[in-house]
C-alpha cells in the first residue's frame, strides 16, 4: 500500500469523524442521555408539566392531560416530590418561586385565584380570588417577601397591580391602569426580574406601553409603541400587540414577543432603536420568555401534519445571532448554573426531564441548515393550504 493511499485513508477517516461531531453539535431534535434526570411514559394521567426553583426546592406542576384538574409536588430532589396542593378542576396560568415559599395563579370556572404556599409552616393562603378572566391576564411576580399580581378595582373601572406582603398581609398599589373599550386586556403580561418590575400596559387603543417600575423606589419609565393601523407615519415601532415581555439586563433593553401583520416576531426595544431579532414561525407560548446571560429564550408551537410540536429557542443578543433551537421542549427554568426542561419524544410520546449547564454545553445550530429547514416548512404549509381548498 502506497504512501499517497494511507494517507487518504486517514484524511477520509479525519473527514468522517469530524462530520459525526458536528452532527452531534447541530442536532436539535433529540436529547443526550446524560442530560436525562428522570422520564415519564406517554400513558401517563397526570403529566409533569412545568417546574419552578425556590431555594433549595423544586415546585413541579402535574397537569391532567385534558387540563381539567392540577397539583403541585415540592422537594429538594426531583426524584423525591410530595404533593402539596391540588384541584380538582382549573388549570395553572403561571407561577414563580422565591426563597421561602411559591407564588400561582390559577383559572377555574369562578376566575383567576392568586395562591402562595409557605415552604416554613407548609400553610396556603389565597391572596386574591374570582378575577374576571376577560380582564386580568393571571401574571404574577415576586421580590423580597412581596407577592405581585393583578386586581380589579373595587370601581371596576382599573387593573391595579397589587404589592402583597407576606409577612404582614398588607397590600400596596403600584400601578394602576384604565380598562377602556377596544383593549381585551390593560395588563397583558407582568415579568419581575429582580427589583425591577416590566409591564405590558394598554388604556388606549392605539398605543401599548411597555413600563419598568423600580420596585425599591417606585421610579416609574416607559417606552411607547403604537398599534399598526392607528398610529400612522411617527416613526414609532408599531405592532398588532405584545405578548410577552422580559428585560435584557446586560443590554438595559426590553425584549418583547410581539404579533406584526398577524405574524410572531422578538424585537429588542431600546430608548434610541428597535432591533428584531427573530420571526415566531409557530404561535407563541406565552410566558416562555426570557432572558438570562445575555441569551433571549422563548417557546414556540408549530404543526407539522396534524402533529404539534414545541421547540425552544436561543437568541445571541449580543451577536445578533439565533444560536439554539431543541425541539420537543415544553417547559423550562434556570438557575445560576444549569437550564432544566422537558423534552417529549415525538414518536414514541415519553417525556423526560432533562437538565444541562447554560454555559458551554448548548447545542447551536447551523444557520443555514435553520434557513432550509424554514423554507421546507413554509412549502408543506402551502401544500396542506392547497389540498384544503380542492
Amino acid at each position: 500500500m502506497t504512501i499517497a493511499v494511507l494517507i487518504l485513508i486517514a484524511v477520509l477517516c479525519a473527514m468522517v469523524a469530524l462530520i459525526v461531531v458536528i452532527g452531534r453539535l447541530i442536532r436539535t431534535d433529540d436529547y443526550a442521555d446524560e442530560d436525562v434526570i428522570a422520564t415519564y411514559s406517554d400513558d401517563r394521567g397526570m403529566a409533569p408539566a412545568r417546574i419552578v426553583r425556590a431555594g433549595e426546592n423544586f415546585f413541579m406542576v402535574y397537569e391532567d392531560m385534558n387540563g381539567g384538574r392540577y397539583g403541585i409536588g415540592m422537594g429538594t430532589r426531583l426524584d423525591d416530590l410530595d404533593l402539596i396542593y391540588n384541584a380538582d378542576n382549573g388549570k395553572v396560568i403561571d407561577i414563580i418561586g422565591k426563597d421561602n415559599y411559591v407564588l400561582w395563579s390559577h383559572l377555574d370556572g369562578a376566575g383567576v385565584t392568586t395562591m402562595v404556599y409557605y415552604i416554613n409552616t407548609g400553610e396556603t393562603e389565597k391572596v386574591c380570588e374570582n378575577q374576571d378572566a376577560d380582564k386580568v391576564s393571571g401574571c404574577v411576580g415576586v421580590y423580597g417577601y412581596c407577592a405581585y399580581f393583578e386586581k380589579i378595582s373595587r370601581e371596576s373601572e382599573r387593573v391595579d397591580i397589587v404589592e402583597y406582603n407576606l409577612e404582614t398581609g398588607t397590600e400596596r398599589i403600584i400601578e394602576s391602569v384604565a380598562i377602556v373599550d377596544g383593549v381585551s386586556k390593560p395588563v397583558e403580561a407582568i415579568k419581575v426580574y429582580h427589583n425591577i418590575m416590566n409591564l405590558v400596559e394598554q388604556e388606549s387603543a392605539g398605543e401599548i406601553r411597555l413600563t419598568a417600575i423600580d420596585l425599591n423606589t417606585l421610579v416609574k419609565s416607559d417606552v411607547k409603541l403604537g398599534v399598526t393601523g392607528i398610529s400612522g407615519g411617527n416613526g414609532k415601532l408599531t405592532v398588532d400587540k405584545v405578548v410577552d415581555i422580559a428585560p435584557n439586563l446586560h443590554r438595559m433593553t426590553y425584549i418583547i414577543h410581539a404579533i406584526e401583520k398577524g405574524k410572531g416576531v422578538i424585537y429588542e426595544v431600546g430608548d434610541k432603536k428597535n432591533l428584531k431579532c427573530a420571526m415566531v414561525d409557530g404561535r407563541e407560548v406565552k410566558g416562555s420568555l426570557g432572558s438570562e446571560f445575555g441569551v433571549i429564550y422563548w417557546i414556540e408551537e408549530v404543526g407539522d401534519g396534524g402533529f404539534t410540536d414545541r421547540e425552544l429557542h436561543g437568541y445571541n443578543s449580543r451577536a445578533r445571532q439565533h444560536i439554539i433551537k431543541i425541539n420537543g421542549v415544553s417547559s423550562y427554568v434556570m438557575d445560576e448554573n444549569d437550564m432544566y426542561y422537558f423534552h417529549e419524544h415525538k414518536e414514541t410520546g415519553e417525556l423526560a426531564l432533562c437538565r444541562r449547564g447554560v454555559a458551554g454545553n448548548i447545542k447551536t445550530i447551523d444557520m443555514a441548515e435553520a434557513k432550509a429547514e424554514y423554507k421546507e416548512r413554509k412549502r408543506n404549509k402551502a401544500k396542506l393550504k392547497s389540498k384544503g381548498k380542492e
